[in-house]
């Protein structure tokens, strides 16, 4: 028993370091590279918030429009802003700075982003709002579709994009 325990260890101890060396945090994904722009829209945005596992409440945001830019400098940065028009008495506006790993996928782009997002209420609230995301980001021809969830998990957006150069 203990033989059937070590193989196993030892070839999930090897799948996992052949799949360590699949991607690269180095280089900029492959539909992703230096001076590319991807203009989107995340009409759903899912809200979550919960205290305690009894204590669970869900919403919807208002959809958000963005643009991201990839820097062209030695490693994946890119730079977005994102602005949510939709709502009614809300207007938001905020920057999206992200970092892009590279799956060695030629449709896939995985970015971890830091989102500040300014939000102005009526006449003279005005709420900043930060966290962390992960986004991924699969194309199909022309388009992509978009997934990003925030810090916790207390967001998930799905949207689409589209790659301009």
């Amino acid at each position: 028993m203990k033989n059937k325990a070590l193989i196993i260890f030892i070839l999930l101890f090897l799948s996992a370091n052949a799949a360590l060396f699949s991607f690269d945090i180095w280089q900029n994904p492959e539909m992703a590279e230096n001076y590319s722009i991807f203009a989107g829209c995340f009409p759903l945005n899912f809200a979550f918030s919960y205290t305690s596992l009894g204590d669970f409440k869900f919403d919807f945001s208002s959809p958000r429009v963005f643009l991201d830019f990839m820097l062209p400098l030695g490693l994946p940065f890119s730079l977005g802003v994102s602005i949510s028009p939709l709502a009614r008495g809300v207007f938001g506006i905020g920057a999206r700075p992200g970092y892009h790993v590279n799956f060695n996928d030629p449709n896939l782009d995985i970015y971890f982003l830091y989102s500040l997002y300014l939000e102005f209420v009526e006449d003279t609230s005005a709420y900043l709002e930060w966290a962390p995301a992960i986004g991924f980001r699969r194309r199909f021809g022309i388009f992509c579709v978009n997934l990003e969830t925030g810090f916790l998990a207390k967001s998930l957006l799905v949207g689409f994009s589209i790659k301009l150069n």
